[in-house]
């Protein structure tokens, strides 16, 4: 009973997590809306599966359904005029024995039958050809054949990798938060009031990069934040580069 629990602690944590993202982050929006054609190396920068297995993946024949469709409206008017003709039971008497309404539904007849002969040489011809194509075909020929073209989310992939990683920062400031400020339910917003609040960078002589946090109004706050701040800094955060500086926070003054 306590895995079960668990496990639905842990799952109820992780769609909420994907609701952040999507409602917060964004991170199933098209960001991207650039095209490509295919060609035969589109998938070798596909890091997620082999290459080989996406170039020879296969496919039914696209063509074969539209003969299929036809074949079977040919075949259906067939059946009509063979139950619309039935067995003639008038077909062996004499002329001059022949009502006028047997004269007319022999005619009838006769032109359904002429028809009839025409859809099946139409129905031999769809057959042939569906004889003389393959049932498979391999999917990345078809896509080059047909000049068709698919989404290059490159770009995509570097606005979202860049989404990720603010949500990974903002989690960890979070686990951060949680041992200085105890209020749970209000601390994404302090959170976001610390960001959203400013500050000022400066670069002293010791090739160090402070960042002074504008201080909040209460002395309660501000506590907090320093304290907030002095752990942050025993991580010693540093900046990008060859040769990256590294950043102390502090709060600023009042």
């Amino acid at each position: 009973m306590a895995e079960g629990a668990e496990a639905i602690i842990y799952r109820w944590r992780e769609e909420c997590d994907f609701k952040v993202e999507i409602g917060q982050f964004g991170i199933d929006q098209i960001t991207s809306y650039s095209m490509e054609d295919y060609r035969k190396d589109i998938f070798l920068r596909d890091n997620l599966l082999p290459p080989d297995l996406l170039s020879d993946k296969m496919m039914a024949n696209p063509m074969l359904r539209s003969l299929r469709y036809r074949k079977g409206k040919i075949k259906s008017v067939i059946a009509k005029i063979d139950e619309k003709i039935g067995r003639w039971t008038f077909a062996q008497t004499k002329k001059r024995d022949r009502t006028i309404a047997q004269a007319a539904e022999l005619k009838r007849n006769r032109t359904s039958l002429a028809k009839r002969e025409s859809l099946t040489c139409q129905l031999k011809e769809v057959e042939e050809k569906m004889a003389s194509l393959p049932r498979y075909i391999n999917r990345l020929d078809y896509l080059i054949y047909g000049k068709f073209k698919t989404f290059n989310f490159s770009k995509k992939l570097l606005v979202d990798t860049l989404k990720v990683c603010a949500r990974n920062a903002r989690k960890m400031a979070l686990e951060v938060l949680d041992r200085h400020y105890h209020n749970y339910r209000d601390q994404l917003d302090f959170l976001r009031r610390i960001i959203e609040n400013g500050g000022y960078i400066k670069l002293n002589g010791r090739d160090t990069v402070t960042v002074e946090i504008v201080p909040f109004n209460t002395k309660a706050e501000n506590a907090v934040l320093a304290s907030f701040l002095k752990e942050i800094n025993l991580m010693k955060p540093k900046m990008f580069g060859d040769n990256p500086y590294p950043i102390k926070f502090k709060v600023g003054k009042t």
